[in-house]
């Protein structure tokens, strides 16, 4: 006998909670190219179609960059919203214990640390999960920014390595290194080791 609510399963012999999760990412738009999003834009439609009570959402603010091509996007009917204009966000506060070094580059007035204070006053606004980004200068200091401020900076050819890690954390079993999709976890385990 069992009772059911919306954040438990309880059971005669346990109790725990259902695997509902939600995220959601700041994706950088200089990440914006077909070839380099492929990967990624595989293993999340894969994840979406066979995990629904997981929710990932990625939030891409387009008015950061000139020109930015989102035509392809279409094709693969992923959970993307796109930010068209900025609303009204004021600029982080940065912690001055990240470093002189890092503090004098990210408040230059070069394209490159507009984007990068752009990113993460979006993502300290939205309490995102993380920012996924090919910006060098939140790259070399992301460290300092998860250390300082909670914020996760992640490079884009990492990033399935995170739903890998969302999957996985949630029981759900598929590898970024595979096409073959969700499997239960005695076969994917001999799939992947050996």
């Amino acid at each position: 006998m069992s009772q059911r609510n919306k954040y438990w399963e309880i059971s005669e012999n346990m109790i725990h909670p259902l695997p509902t999760r939600s995220f959601n990412f700041i994706l950088s738009p200089d990440c914006l190219s077909y070839v380099k999003l492929m990967p990624v834009f595989h293993l999340l439609r894969n994840f979406i179609i066979n995990c629904p009570k997981i929710s990932i959402d990625i939030v891409i603010p387009s008015y950061i960059k000139a020109q930015v091509d989102l035509t392809f996007l279409e094709i693969f009917k992923l959970p993307f919203n796109i930010m068209n204009t900025p609303r009204d966000i004021k600029n982080i506060e940065l912690n001055e214990l990240i470093g002189d070094d890092i503090l004098n580059k990210i408040t230059d007035n070069t394209v490159i640390a507009k984007e990068a204070i752009a990113l993460l006053s979006l993502s300290e606004f939205f309490k995102s999960d993380g920012i996924i980004t090919n910006n060098a200068l939140l790259i070399e200091a992301r460290y300092k920014f998860y250390q300082y401020h909670y914020i996760r900076i992640t490079p884009l050819d990492e990033f399935p390595d995170i739903i890998d890690i969302i999957a996985h954390g949630n029981s759900i079993f598929i590898s970024t290194s595979s096409s073959i999709g969700i499997l239960p976890f005695d076969i994917f385990y001999q799939f992947t080791h050996f």
